[in-house]
């Protein structure tokens, strides 16, 4: 059987902590080996082939090192934030045993601001 997906890592320690998200302790992130396919929507979005091309190469560096994280409870998936050749967006799915990248696109400076000032509201809303 062919594998579809490769192990690009694991949900860190501290989104686990810092979203209560203790159930997806163990979970695995994998990346399908046809995200490309899944990704070539956005790529008329990114600022060049060059750029979109760039992430798809470099999306465990977003993973690994993200400048911002956000959980959507909604849709039960992990953003991951990084400045590649642009900001960018890497999203992480989680079902009931793994979590996987769905997809990426490029985001600008102010969609990431505009979730950081939602979620410190949502912070202090459960205090």
């Amino acid at each position: 059987m062919e594998k579809k997906y490769i192990l690009v890592g694991k949900i860190h320690k501290s989104i686990i902590s810092f979203y209560l998200l203790n159930k997806y302790e163990d979970y695995d992130i994998y990346l399908s080996l046809s995200l490309k396919y899944h990704t070539s929507k956005h790529k008329n979005n990114f600022i060049s082939e060059v750029s979109y091309y760039y992430t798809l190469k470099n999306v465990n560096s977003v993973l690994v090192k993200p400048e911002f994280v956000y959980y959507d409870y909604n849709k039960n998936s992990i953003k991951y934030f990084k400045k590649l050749k642009q900001y960018v967006c890497v999203v992480v799915k989680i079902d009931k045993n793994k979590a996987f990248v769905a997809t990426f696109y490029p985001v600008n400076k102010k969609s990431i601001l505009k979730l950081k000032k939602l979620l410190i509201w949502e912070e202090n809303m459960v205090k």
